[in-house]
């Protein structure tokens, strides 16, 4: 995996849900399964306390 600018991490730490992190992932042609993208929410959540 490549490694992603600082801008589309903040990006990403502000999204609302999995669907929202696929979306971005996609508009900028980053290959994520629904799976991926469901874990990742996840973590984002735990890392903002959620």
């Amino acid at each position: 995996m490549a490694l992603l600018s600082d801008e589309l991490v903040a990006k990403a730490l502000k999204v609302n849900s999995a669907e929202e992190l696929l979306a971005l992932a996609k508009e900028n042609d980053i290959d994520l399964s629904v799976e991926e993208a469901e874990s990742s929410f996840e973590m984002i959540r735990q890392s903002r306390g959620e």
